[in-house]
């Protein structure tokens, strides 16, 4: 494995994870689809529950992949000049720790709506659904401001 080989697989999750990230903060994918997004039984259950998902997912796929990426460069400058083996050792520790933290965020989630949704995708309380449009619209203004 070639040095440039093992940046594409050392960077891939990272970026996928900001990007997505920045991504599902601004907007879930538009469509409840089986083929994009964060696709679980509870978060498919309507509108409501498929934003909140991505949004929460999102939010954590960013702040965890933005630190992820910098930790990453860091890992590939100081295996830069290490023999084939030594860049694939690494390549598969980075690589099964990136997925760990990738992975994760969405047990949290799957949590967050558990938390906030009944079994059959209403809100389980008005506090909990009026916190959630207040966050929206802070998020809505700041996108606005940065436009």
């Amino acid at each position: 494995m070639n040095y440039f080989t093992a940046m594409v697989a050392f960077f891939l999750i990272p970026l996928v994870m900001v990007i997505c990230g920045m991504s599902y903060t601004k907007r879930a994918p538009k469509r409840i689809s089986k083929l994009a997004g964060f696709r679980t039984k509870m978060s498919m259950k309507n509108r409501d529950t498929w934003e909140f998902a991505h949004k929460h997912l999102g939010d954590l796929w960013f702040k965890l992949g933005t630190p992820l990426l910098g930790i990453t460069s860091v890992v590939s400058l100081l295996v830069f000049r290490e023999s084939d083996d030594k860049i694939l050792f690494w390549c598969y520790v980075v690589v099964i720790i990136q997925l760990v933290i990738m992975i994760l965020p969405a047990y949290f989630t799957e949590k967050a709506l558990k938390a906030n949704f009944d079994e059959n995708g209403k809100w389980r309380t008005k506090e909990a659904k009026e916190a959630w449009l207040a966050l929206e619209a802070k998020r809505q203004e700041s996108r606005e401001k940065e436009n």
